[in-house]
């Protein structure tokens, strides 16, 4: 009877600190990006004509609006891709030093064959890439008059 107990207790024990860890999981966030970091991806074309895509690339943008601290900040990035193997391009973007703080979401994909391109705006994961920007700009106010 002690020994049920006792392997009752240690698999209620084993039980709640799995759950402790699944809900520690759950509330841990991707790391937010900032200037100078690199997102990689991978662009895989399939179908008959996928061998004729010389040229691609990739740009996120900006969901919602640049902050007000934030005037002129750049609003979306994206990079060329480089052929690696037919059918697919590796891109690399780094994220610039003016990029306004907020989520972006990959909203485009360019692709170029020698007679032919199309650009593909849908069907893309949802994933949001949060970036950071600690720096600021606001716009002044500004008064113009003529003069004498």
């Amino acid at each position: 009877m002690v020994a049920k107990t006792k392997a009752l207790c240690i698999s209620l024990v084993a039980a709640a600190l799995l759950s402790l860890n699944c809900t520690h999981a759950q509330e841990l966030k991707e790391q937010p990006l900032h200037p100078g970091d690199i997102l990689r991806f991978e662009i895989t074309f399939s179908g008959p004509d996928a061998d004729k895509i010389k040229q691609a690339s990739l740009n996120l943008g900006l969901k919602g609006s640049v902050n007000a601290d934030q005037a002129g900040f750049a609003d979306g990035l994206g990079a060329q891709g480089q052929l690696v193997s037919p059918h697919i391009f590796h891109v690399e973007i780094k994220i610039p030093e003016n990029i306004a703080t907020g989520d972006y979401v990959l909203g485009r994909v360019d692709a170029s064959a020698d007679v032919g391109r199309v650009a593909y705006t849908t069907g893309f994961s949802a994933h949001l890439y949060h970036v950071e920007n600690p720096r600021t700009f606001t716009a002044p106010t500004v008064n113009v008059k003529p003069l004498p």
